[in-house]
């Protein structure tokens, strides 16, 4: 049995879904708009033996009939006016959230809490990145001017962005740029600034041991945002060399994920740079432009 847990509408969980379907996989779908009828209970015992189930509806998972979980909840009720209290959603989160982290390992769990937490620091998650053999960009996480002007004054044009996982616009500040007005808000809020890396972007979704790249050639400098500000964008399926997916792979193991979106920059000189890992990627976007079969493979791996 296959849990899924997400709201059916959403993109990456509707293709998933699909491929499961495809194939005659017993899915659940723990649909986030019917958290009112989920019940639970969950005993581990003291050789970390999982037992309990979990009840949807008129459905009831049982701990020792799961083969397959894959997770990308969101907040609710506020985001998408579910009939669900805060105190209801906080309380189906917790019970959710504990037993796709305590399930044994003979199940494929896409991703577990704890391994999707190294996305939470954007800095902290560059140590294993450059561990991997990735380089990384120099990077200073301040709220002190005189530092930015000094790390500007070093590496001229910056990117800044936020510190966590959650999704923000990457901008950049040209090397002669002054920041009148805006030095101000700096000091409320420490910021991740990083040195500006040339070249094009690689997107590459590691499934696995599958590697899914897309190279996206872009002018500007978040190229999910293209659209946006007036920007070209082209994205194609590529394939990296070897020594490069293997260290991707790696990488994503390294943080106990079975699948995620690596986000890689190629210098006209030759040399790969990665930024972050996504732990929890919106790949059916990609899978639309390049026809790469991601949710595909994530469904076999779901499947075992």
């Amino acid at each position: 049995m296959i849990l899924l847990w997400g709201l059916p509408d959403e993109e990456p969980m509707a293709l998933v879904r699909r491929e499961l379907s495809a194939r005659d996989a017993d899915v659940v779908l723990l649909d986030q708009h019917r958290y009112a009828e989920v019940a639970g209970s969950l005993h581990v015992s003291e050789q970390a033996t999982v037992t309990g189930s979990v009840t949807i509806g008129d459905r009831t998972v049982d701990v020792d009939e799961l083969t397959g979980m894959y997770m990308r909840p969101y907040e609710l009720p506020e985001q998408h006016g579910a009939p669900v209290t805060p105190a209801q959603a906080a309380s189906v989160d917790a019970l959710l959230s504990v037993l796709f982290e305590v399930v044994p390992e003979t199940v494929a769990v896409i991703n577990r809490p704890s391994a999707m937490a190294s996305n939470d620091s954007k800095p902290a998650q560059l140590v294993p990145i450059e561990a991997s053999g990735f380089s990384v960009p120099a990077t200073v996480v301040t709220n002190d001017a005189e530092q930015l002007a000094d790390f500007r004054e070093r590496h001229g044009r910056v990117v800044y962005k936020s510190t966590s996982g959650i999704r923000s616009v990457a901008n950049v500040i040209d090397a002669h740029a002054t920041l009148d007005g805006r030095l101000d808000r700096l000091g409320t809020c420490a910021t991740q600034f990083q040195e500006f890396i040339p070249g094009d972007d690689y997107r590459v979704h590691v499934v696995g041991a599958d590697v899914f790249a897309a190279r996206i050639v872009c002018d500007a400098v978040d190229y999910r945002y293209a659209g946006m500000t007036g920007h070209s964008r082209s994205m194609t399926a590529a394939t990296l060399p070897d020594d490069v997916a293997e260290r991707a792979v790696r990488l994503t193991a390294s943080l106990g994920l079975l699948v995620a979106g690596v986000d890689l920059r190629l210098t006209p000189s030759g040399q790969w740079y990665c930024f972050e890992v996504n732990t929890s990627p919106a790949f059916s976007w990609f899978e639309s432009y390049t026809g790469q079969p991601i949710g595909e493979t994530i469904a076999r791996v779901l499947m075992g």
